[in-house]
Parts: C-alpha cells; structure tokens; sequence
C-alpha cells in the first residue's frame, strides 16, 4: 500500500477518493493495460481527459493531473481516485522512485547521449557488458534487448527512450529477471521532458555533439544544456575532448574518463586508423599501454563509439586487453554502416540521418568504393525544412551520383522536401550528377537504376516505416533491394 497523502503533500491542491491504494504501476497512456495502476493524465493536443474511461477501463485505481476539473469525472468512476497536483512532472519521479526503489538499489545504470552514435554505442556497452558475465538489458531505438539481445515486447509509446512510466516498467521487469545492469539511449529531447530523471545514473556517457532536433529545442543552447542534464544525474561521466562543448564536463567535479583521437593525453586515446570492408584497425593507447586494435565496425566514427564503450567497460574494472579481445568479436549492428554484396554492387545501409553523421558516412562510404559511388540522401519533413536543406548543404564532389529523396515526411508534401534540397545543393555538385524521388522507396530505385556491378550504393537515413499523412508505411531497405533484383541472383538467399 502506498500512502499518497505523505508522498505528495508537496504538490497535493485536491482531491477524491482514497489516498492509500495498493498501486503496482504507472502510465501515461490510456491504451496500457494498467492492473492496480495509477493513470497520470496529461493534456496534449487532446485533453487528457478525454482518456479518463479508457484509462479506468484498462484498470487504473487512481488519476493524477493537474487540471481541476478532473475531480468531474468522480461522477462517473466513484470507485477510482482521482487527485490534483501543482506539476506533474516531479510526482511522476516521485512517484516512481518510490515503488521501483529496490530495483534502483541492485542494479546499475548507464545513460548514453549526444546527437549520434547512442544506438551503436548502447549496443557495444551492452553487448560486451554481457559477455564479461555482467546481466544487461538495453533499451533505445533498437528497442528492449534482452541480455541474448532478443527483442523483448512492450507498448512502445515514443521513437527511442520510453516514457517514465514504461520505463520504469522495462526496468522492474529486468529487476525481476535478475538483470544486474541497464543501459538505455537518453535522448535531448527525453531529458528536456525529465523522462529519465527518476533513474540513478552510475555513468553518462557522451558521444559527440552537432545541430540537431531544432524544431524541438529551437535553440543550440537549450539543446546542449538538455544533453546536460544527463550530466547532472551521472555520478561518473564519460566523454571525448574532440567534442569542444563537452570539455566543460570536467568542470562538474565527478570522476571522468576521456576517449580520443586527437588528444594523446585522453585515457583512450586512438590513432593510425585504417578500414576496409572487413572493419576497422587502430593503435589504442590506454592504461600506459599500447594495444593494437580490430573491430568489424568500420570507420572513424564507429572507432569513437568504441573508445567510449571500452572507458565505461575499464571502469567496471576490466582490464583493457580483454576488453580488447573481446571487441573483436562483436558484430555489427544493422543499419549501422551496414555492408552488403548483392548482384556485384556493394550497398551500405546507414543509419546516417544528421549533417554530421551524412559527412562521416560519405566520406568513409567513398574510401571503400573501389566504382563509382552512388549515394542517396533523404531529406525528414518531420524534422523540418531546416534540416533538410542542411543535408544537402553537406554533399561533396567526391560522390559520383546523388539521389535525394524525401522520407519521414508527416503531412509535409514531398516535393517541398526535394525543392528545399536541391536549393540548398554546393556550387561544387553538378546538378547533372543529382536525380530526386518523392520517397525513399523510389529513391532506393533511382540508386539501384543507376548502377553496374562493381558499383558502392550508399542507403543513407531512417530504414523503418515511413510516416505519411498519418499513415505509416512498411519499409525495409533489404526487402527493396531483393525486389529489384532477379530472383536468379544468388545473393539474395543471403539476405532473406
């Protein structure tokens, strides 16, 4: 039993119904069955109380919200409770830590942001973490993996880090599992919005920075000081120096490990970086040794995703030889710089969806293309068009044929994403080397079209289903691939 009054009295303005009620869980989301649960109702572009009957239906016990008019709906549920509190948001964290406190006592957390690479490296944390006998669950755009990185189901309410609620949830049920560890993608946006702030976080890790999310944050600085907050959270905080904006993190007073491969003073500090289609080699100097390097992750920018992997790994107090070793052996992840051989051309499947991350994927898509490289480079209308003319800013001459493409797109038209890209193309790309398609399925036919054997296609963008005018649209980039392609072609059998 939970004794509201004493918990809430901070925040506590009204109130109906019983305040000490057996509550086992929380939700933001009337669709989520919530047995013995208490249901935070929070307005949006529909009021929230328009989910109160659903909510209650789906067995909520108790309401909480912040508009008074919700004590109305007593009339219709005189058996639930319903309360009225100052702010929302702290009575979630409150609320949270509280029931899920012992879960929060036996296991360690480890929050992973910055503008790329939290997926790859939440993955490599979790992965090797695993393997040294440490019991991790993850959870980010990949989803709930398990510790055999199985997806594990759940109501998936928001793109990559959970809701409070339905994290807390993931994190109980690891709990109940025995998991000792979690690592979990904490995006800028899930940090403005305190998603993540009930959770106790052993380590920050920090990726990288650049422009991104503005038609969220608006601002550069509202961005970085919501990527900040992780950092405030974290007793111990892992970053690389090479991202001027988090040098400021050495600042905060709390232990830190550095990753690099432009400062030799970093703990980890990498250099004389080769790469091919088999992955990457480098020198490690870390621990005042000298350690030389493989990984089948390939370019420069998945050797930084590494670094930082390996600094949380030695602070767990594994020796860096072995981490070493068993980085080696650590597949890929897909979608992640992807490599592919189908009927003689070489596709690459990147997840590359930012300006930067566009400027790492081409040039180390370019150092692999032995043929020409055709590259397709999708413009979000979700994210605004801003952003798209960004990516365009980003092409180079050093790609032999460009296809732009619009995906993710809303309600926003397709041509406008592709008038606003081709605006925005460099003086330095000539325009008879660049072609459009109004979707990326399209687009990845245009690449395909254009193309001999021998050829690099370069699948740059988000390969999930599509969102259009309220609907959402299968995709998958290797489906269309294999549906481009005779079925005499004996790669596809790979691939299926």
């Amino acid at each position: 039993m939970i004794n509201l009054t004493e918990l809430l009295h901070s925040y506590y303005i009204n109130s109906y119904g019983p305040l000490t009620l057996p509550v086992r869980q929380f939700t933001l989301h009337s669709a989520v069955p919530n047995e013995h649960g208490v249901f935070f109702c929070k307005s949006g572009k529909r009021s929230g109380l328009d989910y109160v009957d659903e909510a209650v239906a789906n067995g909520a016990i108790c309401v909480i919200g912040t508009d008074p008019s919700l004590l109305g709906e007593r009339e219709s549920h005189p058996g639930v409770t319903f309360i009225i509190v100052s702010d929302l948001s702290p009575v979630i964290t409150l609320l949270l830590r509280t029931v899920y406190n012992s879960a929060f006592d036996e296991m360690e957390f480890f929050g992973v942001t910055g503008t790329n690479g939290k997926t790859t490296v939440t993955y490599m944390i979790s992965t090797l973490l695993n393997r040294f006998g440490f019991k991790t669950g993850s959870v980010g755009t990949e989803g709930v993996m398990t510790s055999d990185l199985q997806p594990m189901d759940y109501n998936k309410t928001t793109p990559t880090t959970p809701e409070a609620p339905e994290l807390a949830r993931i994190i109980s049920h690891f709990h109940s599992e025995s998991y000792q560890t979690m690592v979990y993608e904490a995006t800028s946006i899930a940090l403005d919005q305190e998603r993540t702030k009930f959770i106790p976080v052993d380590t920050g890790v920090f990726t990288n920075f650049s422009r991104d999310h503005m038609d969220y944050h608006e601002t550069i600085e509202h961005y970085l000081n919501s990527k900040m907050k992780l950092a405030e959270a974290a007793r111990t905080l892992v970053f690389s120096p090479d991202s001027p904006v988090f040098r400021s993190l050495k600042d905060f007073g709390k232990p830190v490990r550095t990753f690099s491969l432009l400062d030799a003073a970093a703990d980890f500090y990498g250099e004389r970086i080769t790469y091919d289609e088999n992955g990457s080699r480098f020198v490690l100097h870390a621990d005042g040794e000298r350690f030389d390097v493989y990984t089948p992750f390939i370019g420069e920018h998945n050797i930084y995703n590494l670094l930082s992997a390996f600094a949380v790994l030695y602070d767990k107090g594994i020796p860096v030889r072995a981490i070493v070793e068993e980085a080696a052996k650590l597949p890929p992840l897909r979608n992640r710089f992807q490599l592919l051989t189908v009927c003689e051309r070489r596709f690459i499947l990147d997840f590359a969806h930012t300006p930067a991350a566009l400027e790492k994927s081409l040039s180390a898509a370019r150092k692999l293309a032995d043929g020409k490289l055709i590259a397709m480079v999708n413009g979000i209308g979700l994210r605004g068009i801003d952003k798209v003319k960004k990516m365009a800013e980003t092409l180079s001459p050093a790609v032999d044929s460009v296809v732009l493409g619009a995906e993710q797109v809303g309600y926003v038209e397709p041509s406008l994403v592709i008038r606003a890209m081709q605006e925005a193309l460099p003086a330095g790309v000539s325009k008879d080397r660049v072609t459009t398609a109004m979707s990326r399925k399209e687009a990845i036919a245009a690449c395909i079209g254009q193309s001999s054997p021998g050829d690099t296609i370069l699948l740059t963008g988000i390969n999930e289903p599509q969102h259009y005018k309220g609907t959402l649209i299968p995709h998958d980039d290797i489906e269309e691939i294999s549906n481009h392609f005779s079925a005499s072609c004996a790669d596809l059998k790979s691939l299926s």
